[in-house]
């Protein structure tokens, strides 16, 4: 959820206040990729899925990352008051997803 709050704190306030590390790396996918990733399952004939549950992968990025991107575009001021609980979650899950029975049974890319 902090990704697209970033968006909206530059236009909103030109200010955000991020509850995670700068460097924590966390997977992301846009909805439509999603959407297609099902859409794409759901057409393959079942004999060729060889599980019941795929890993989509799509992008990683930080903090940082983003907000670098966002501050090329407009004035962003950025004041990490990590959250302890959310940070605790967040260096809890993989940096990048591991998708390659989703490649090779269905076609995902």
């Amino acid at each position: 959820d902090y990704a697209v709050q970033i968006f909206y704190d530059a236009i909103e306030t030109g200010h955000h206040e991020c509850f995670l590390e700068s460097d924590t790396r966390l997977p992301m996918m846009y909805i439509s990729d999603c959407t297609q990733s099902v859409i794409q399952m759901m057409e393959c004939p079942a004999e060729e899925l060889s599980q019941r549950t795929y890993n989509i992968a799509a992008f990683s990025f930080t903090p940082a990352e983003i907000i670098a991107e966002v501050q090329k575009y407009v004035p962003l001021t950025v004041e990490y008051k990590v959250d302890e609980t959310r940070q605790r979650i967040a260096s809890t899950w993989p940096q990048v997803l591991e998708d390659t029975n989703a490649r090779r049974d269905w076609g995902w890319d």
